[in-house]
């Protein structure tokens, strides 16, 4: 079935690339105040200034997220799409690879961490993606009283966020049950790696969102995820466009005030 998974990656610069900015902006600032070469009055010019690039920054990132909310809220508008979100039910659910549960979607992934030391097999950062695995079936969908099959053949998964299943160290022998799951989905893996098994699933009678079009009483889907989707989305582009803007103006205030405009 040709699923798109798409693991909940964010468009925009992201926070790694506002921490990264912040660390590189604040140790500048702070090497140059040791050496003596920025003032009292020009060290307060460079901190308002800090703190206005990093409210740009969060912005940006909260608007990055905004063609997505706007075809949410559009869908219903626009002749033949549709977004609902309601309860699903399917005849023939699938069966999760690792946890071997009912599903109406999933999303399956394998992270490897290479690294020998515990502390390092603890960070998150040394942990990259193997392999993954995405499935689902057609099911029905209910809500507002009405009821609808989805065909979601083509459309971009984003079943939530994921939870370990199980996890391995280097040499350990697999559980067969999670042996069995990299058999179906192809995975072999290494006796000198690390190995997380982890799944994002959408259950038969739980909350499921789509967005697609509706022809001859069966809607086409082009996205399928769980039902707090929306509010996700949603979420990202207020709560980022208000907090950034908040540290942006007040930034820019103390910027004026530092210049002597205030």
């Amino acid at each position: 079935m040709a699923v798109v998974a798409d693991l909940e990656q964010r468009a925009g610069v992201g926070i790694g690339g506002i921490v990264l900015y912040v660390v590189l902006f604040a140790g500048g600032i702070a090497g140059a105040a040791i050496v003596g070469n920025v003032d009292t009055d020009r060290l307060l010019v460079l901190v308002t200034m800090l703190g206005y690039g990093v409210g740009l920054l969060g912005v940006a990132v909260a608007l990055a997220n905004l063609p997505r909310l706007v075809r949410i809220r559009l869908a219903s508008v626009v002749d033949g799409r549709m977004a609902a979100t309601g309860w699903c039910r399917a005849e023939a659910p699938l069966r999760t690879p690792f946890s071997a549960e009912d599903a109406v979607l999933y999303v399956a992934r394998v992270l490897e961490n290479s690294v020998d030391e515990e502390p390092a097999v603890e960070d998150e950062r040394n942990w990259s993606l193997a392999t993954r695995r995405a499935e689902a079936t057609p099911f029905e969908v209910r809500w507002d009283g009405r009821t609808l099959p989805v065909e979601p053949s083509d459309a971009t998964l984003r079943p939530g966020s994921f939870e370990q299943v199980a996890a391995t160290a280097a040499g350990d022998e697999l559980p067969v049950h999670i042996e069995a799951g990299c058999t179906r989905i192809g995975f072999s893996r290494s006796d000198e790696a690390h190995y997380r098994f982890e799944e994002a699933v959408v259950r038969p009678r739980e909350q499921v969102f789509v967005l697609g079009r509706e022809r001859a009483d069966r809607i086409h889907a082009k996205l399928v995820a769980d039902g707090g989707f929306p509010d996700r989305v949603r979420g990202r582009v207020v709560d980022g466009v208000t907090l950034g803007g908040l540290v942006a103006g007040a930034s820019y205030l103390g910027l004026l005030v530092a210049a002597g405009v205030l």
